[in-house]
């Protein structure tokens, strides 16, 4: 391989070399006949110099043409190969691969790289883009759930003749569902205000334990309405983050653990300090959560309670916030669950951000 190499580069000094003296003697004899016949006076210097130029100038001309007529062929088709797979790119058509195996000599070294970083970036392109179809398909499906009720129950009441009890139950319903459409928004703005960076962290130092005490609290009635047994075990911790937004982590949490949880249940909150880290642990004996729907259950629109009514509201977006949020703050979010058991939410996060 070496040997190759070391062959290539000679023939190429050779080649170029050849170029020079046949540019360098069409320059001498040509300017020879004009000097001889026009400019008999010129010094030795100006027309070294005259000679000098006008050879750079025959060489360029000359490596032009080689380069035109005698431009390797792989080159060529390997250009072809890119320019192709660019046009596709820009089509929108994002399953597309460059591989140049039966172009050994050019799948190495700069061509090489330029090669996988396209490759990369066009599996990159084509994951976004399902990505972005999976969104735009989840967010219809569930603008349209509440829509087509809303439509329905409007229609029913321009009967005249409907009884005022059922008129009251349909307006209800119609609240309800105009209710799911505004969280659904508002779930929307902020994942995509987090997932943009939009809002950036407000860090400060508070009281953590003090955080859990009101965000339990102001779940208070639907602690009471379900008749929920609440095990409090909160340590003094301080932290450094954003209040605001670890705030809304742990009402997601704990609303969550409320929902899924059965009249006369139980959950339990505990945070404490762990090195230079803290753990907040939610647990509850509800209905847990499947082996499968754990590893997507912070997935937007992922719902593990496929079954699931009417009175249970919820989008599928709470927990993709929650994990957003946690990992802005360089901390984790993971759940341990079994079904028919309960399932416990565990948050880490470091005690300063860096």
């Amino acid at each position: 391989m070496k040997m190759k190499i070391l062959k290539d580069i000679l023939h190429a000094i050779l080649f170029f070399a050849g170029i020079i003296i046949i540019s360098s003697l069409i320059t001498y004899f040509s300017t020879n006949l004009i000097y001889d016949r026009y400019f008999d006076n010129l010094s030795a210097l100006t027309v070294q110099i005259i000679n000098t130029l006008l050879t750079f100038v025959v060489l360029g001309v000359f490596a032009a043409i080689v380069g035109k007529f005698f431009h390797h062929p792989k080159q060529k088709l390997m250009i072809n190969e890119i320019n192709h797979a660019i046009k596709s790119i820009s089509r929108g058509e994002y399953n597309v691969t460059l591989n140049f195996e039966k172009f050994p000599d050019m799948n190495r070294g700069e061509i090489g790289k330029i090669v996988n970083s396209f490759n990369n970036m066009a599996v990159s392109l084509e994951q976004v883009e399902k990505m972005r179809q999976e969104f735009i398909s989840n967010v219809s499906h569930e603008i349209q759930s509440p829509l087509t009720s809303i439509k329905g129950f409007a229609k029913v009441l321009q009967n005249e003749n409907l009884p005022t009890e059922e008129r009251m139950q349909y307006l209800s319903i119609i609240e309800y569902e105009s209710n799911r459409l505004s969280k659904l928004s508002d779930n929307l703005l902020k994942l995509t205000s987090l997932e943009t960076q939009d809002q950036p962290l407000d860090k400060a130092m508070f009281s953590l334990n003090s955080q859990l005490m009101y965000s339990i609290l102001s779940c208070e009635p639907q602690i009471l309405e379900k008749d929920i047994n609440m095990v409090v075990n909160l340590n003094k911790v301080d932290i450094e983050g954003d209040e605001v937004l670890l705030n809304q982590v742990w009402q997601n949490l704990i609303s969550n653990s409320i929902k899924f949880t059965p009249n006369g249940g139980e959950i339990s909150v505990s945070v404490m300090e762990d090195n230079d880290k803290i753990i907040v642990q939610i647990k509850d004996s509800g209905i847990g959560i499947s082996n499968e729907d754990q590893m997507h259950i912070f997935e937007r629109f992922y719902k593990a309670d496929k079954s699931r009514d009417r009175t249970t509201m919820g989008n599928g977006l709470g927990l993709s916030i929650v994990r957003k949020i946690v990992e802005m703050h360089n901390g984790v979010v993971y759940v341990e669950s079994d079904v028919g058991i309960g399932s416990t939410f565990i948050v880490e996060l470091p005690l300063k951000q860096r």
